[in-house]
């Protein structure tokens, strides 16, 4: 995003997505603030579209580093701290749901 919050840019890092999952949920734990709670499932809800669904058991439920994956976050690359930060997303989201 620049300066006024337009979009600068279409890549997502599905890592930080993770983490913000975690942040708005635990604010809604908290606060009650409907806000939290919506936004924590919609970028939920998108997390869950990105986790790799395959027979090979090496790529089975992991996650791209960044979406597109050629994007500049580790560039076609799926790095372990995303399923990390996406447990820790489960987590929280089901303190909620």
């Amino acid at each position: 995003y620049d300066e006024q919050w337009n979009i600068i840019s279409n890549m997502k890092c599905v890592t930080g997505q993770a983490q913000f999952v975690s942040l708005f949920a635990k604010a809604f734990s908290l606060t009650k603030n409907s806000i939290f709670e919506q936004t924590s499932i919609l970028l939920m809800k998108e997390l869950m579209s990105w986790q790799i669904i395959s027979k090979n058991p090496d790529y089975h439920g992991a996650f791209p580093a960044s979406i597109p994956i050629y994007s500049k976050y580790f560039p076609f690359q799926m790095v372990n701290w995303t399923n990390k930060f996406f447990l820790d997303a489960c987590y929280q989201m089901r303190k909620i749901i």
